[in-house]
């Protein structure tokens, strides 16, 4: 082959083999980058392969590829997809500070806002920043998504202490789910937030709807039915749950 026409063809090999992880690959690679150290392929095969993994979920895979390469390597029209894709592989690898960066580029490209603010939102929750988390996921347009965020919203209201807005967001959510442990624990929070207004009759049948982390029941949970049973004047309840936190 022509000279120009084999660097081409030798390219494409090495991606195919790097694709299938044939054993030597990447020494290909690296003999391909001694033999062709200016090759304008380089960039746009770091960037099939990043690609190629973040579309089979292999994200560890893709931080690898999309980390040989810079914004300036990538064509203007590719630019948001890089940037999405890179953040969100940080994303799913729980890598949440170098993820928010690239997330950040593309809340205001319209076909990856909504995506944006959705997991943008999330790494401030599991970084525990309710209050920032509320208000990202506030600015989530996807429907879908929307939907998927009341069992958070919930949450979050309920550390924030926001209980009137945690039970209303917690009923909504319970409408929507079929997760049978998200279920639990929107009783749960339902009825804690009951419980802290000192609603104790309402909060009665959500507190015995939970079924404890793991499906064991914590003394703080015995003690918080035991009490509501207890303002409701119902004491022999009342008392063999509080018997439960003593015999434990």
């Amino acid at each position: 082959l022509p000279e120009k026409y084999k660097e081409k063809h030798t390219m494409n090999f090495i991606i195919n083999a790097l694709r299938i992880n044939e054993y030597g690959a990447e020494k290909l690679m690296a003999n391909f980058l001694d033999d062709y150290p200016f090759s304008p392929f380089t960039k746009y095969v770091y960037f099939d392969l990043a690609n190629y993994y973040f579309n089979i979920e292999k994200y560890p895979y893709a931080i690898k590829w999309f980390s040989k390469l810079e914004a300036e390597d990538i064509a203007k029209k590719h630019l948001s997809r890089y940037n999405f894709n890179k953040g969100y592989s940080f994303f799913a690898s729980k890598r949440y500070e170098k993820a928010i960066p690239y997330l950040e580029k593309v809340k205001e490209v319209p076909a990856y806002e909504s995506d944006a603010y959705y997991y943008l939102g999330h790494i401030a929750y599991q970084l525990e920043d309710f209050e920032k988390a509320t208000s990202v996921f506030n600015l989530v347009t996807n429907k879908g998504q929307q939907e998927d965020l009341n069992y958070f919203k919930a949450d979050m209201n309920h550390r924030l202490g926001r209980f009137q807005n945690a039970i209303v967001a917690a009923t909504v959510a319970m409408e929507t789910t079929y997760d049978q442990k998200q279920f639990s624990e929107l009783s749960k929070i339902i009825g804690e937030s009951h419980f802290n207004l000192s609603e104790y009759d309402k909060a009665i049948p959500f507190l015995e709807d939970y079924e404890g982390k793991k499906g064991k029941w914590e003394n703080i949970d015995f003690y918080q039915l035991g009490y509501a049973y207890y303002k409701n004047k119902d004491y022999v309840t009342a008392i063999s749950h509080f018997n439960k936190i003593i015999e434990s």
